[in-house]
């Protein structure tokens, strides 16, 4: 059944539990519940304790429960440690020189390393994927633009609402919510210098354009005129285009190599 979902904790179950594996059929998942499917005729169920018809039972800092529901009969759960993804931290507090950050999750606690650096800002737990997409609503009709990252169908409504959004994610070849950019959960940590870069990008691309704007009407003013020949006219029209490519071409790489390197 793991196999068959994106959640992270599914993930996780699918990488550490080894051995012969069924198919499962007729899987549906219910976002921010659970998974449901049948398994050699028996109907099977993971997820939250309600969804499986269990206990919310007490948990120790960071860990999660995956509930087991098998032919109608809660079974028991998996206890996950969780932990925050490799480098998310150092990102976060690197975001947080630039822009007010917030976190929404669907967990009861948050692992002590990522709460140390949202520390001060907004963090709303136990959150519902409606809860998260109303405070992305909500951030926005207060003026603000918003930029989500999530890493589920948990986060789908989210990253829908919002004004830009990046979907983590483990392999390139899971299911992954409609989102602006995809990410690989190793380059986390480098989403700042990404950031910093996408906003240099804009501002050559800004400057092509008016650089293309300015030889265009340079030209088309000494052409109007009668003071270039067909010739000289035929040789600045691909000259345009070699400048501005040229100008980009320098411009990137001058940008790359300002500070504000890749972390870590």
């Amino acid at each position: 059944m793991a196999r068959n979902s994106t959640h992270p904790l599914s993930a996780v179950l699918a990488q550490e539990i080894k051995g012969a594996v069924a198919d499962a059929s007729d899987v549906e998942e219910h976002v921010g519940q659970g998974i449901a499917g049948s398994i050699q005729g028996v109907r099977v169920r993971i997820g939250a304790a309600p969804f499986c018809g269990g206990e919310e039972l007490e948990r120790a800092n960071g860990e999660a429960h995956v509930h087991v529901t098998i032919g109608g009969l809660h079974r028991g759960h998996f206890s996950i440690r969780k932990r925050a993804r490799n480098g998310i931290a150092d990102a976060v507090t690197h975001l947080r020189e630039r822009m007010r950050v917030a976190l929404l999750t669907g967990d009861r606690q948050v692992d002590t390393d990522l709460g140390a650096a949202f520390k001060d800002a907004l963090v709303r737990t136990g959150c519902s994927p409606v809860d998260k997409s109303n405070a992305v609503k909500a951030e926005q009709e207060r003026g603000h633009r918003v930029l989500m990252v999530g890493d589920g169908l948990n986060d789908a409504g989210a990253l829908a609402q919002s004004d830009v959004s990046i979907t983590v994610t483990e392999t390139s070849a899971a299911l992954t919510p409609a989102s602006d950019a995809i990410m690989d959960a190793r380059s986390i940590v480098q989403l700042p210098h990404f950031l910093r870069m996408a906003r240099r990008a804009r501002r050559i691309v800004i400057a092509s354009l008016f650089i293309s704007l300015c030889y265009n009407i340079t030209g088309v003013s000494f052409a109007v005129s009668g003071h270039l020949t067909p010739l000289i006219a035929a040789i600045l029209m691909p000259l345009s285009s070699v400048t501005v490519v040229g100008f980009v071409t320098v411009a990137v790489w001058a940008a790359s190599r300002r500070p504000g390197a890749p972390i870590g």
